[in-house]
């Protein structure tokens, strides 16, 4: 193993001047750990009775409410939607009409990045 430096045996040294001491063992205290664990064991076996299987048709039962709750959760979800659509005013219409017609033509338009796609008919230049 390879030597601390300087600076962790001061550390070292402090920390062996100022640890507390170690309590002594209680001598039963074996015997009390097991005293409580067996008092434990016998408050809580009548309770601990084997669980009742659950039936088929009750998890098929509440299968089905979930899904009718989740679904009418997405309805009124979408309803919402619908009624509180957010309408453009008719310069943010016009605005955004300009936006797609300027997009629309300048897609379409033919520049010169787009001309090596055109396939050359064989003639050389």
């Amino acid at each position: 193993m390879s030597e601390l430096p300087t600076n962790d045996r001061a550390l070292i040294n402090f920390l062996k001047q100022h640890r507390p001491p170690v309590p002594e063992a209680t001598p039963d205290l074996e015997e009390k750990i097991l005293a409580a664990l067996d008092s434990q064991e016998d408050s809580l076996q009548p309770s601990m009775s084997t669980p009742t299987p659950v039936s088929t048709g009750t998890l098929r039962s509440l299968r089905s409410i979930f899904s009718w709750i989740a679904a009418g959760l997405t309805l009124v979800s979408m309803g919402y939607r619908l009624v509180n659509t957010s309408s453009l005013t008719p310069s943010e219409q016009a605005q955004l009409e300009g936006f797609i017609e300027s997009n629309w033509y300048g897609a379409m338009e033919e520049t010169q990045e787009t001309n090596w796609l055109t396939i050359s008919d064989g003639s050389p230049d």
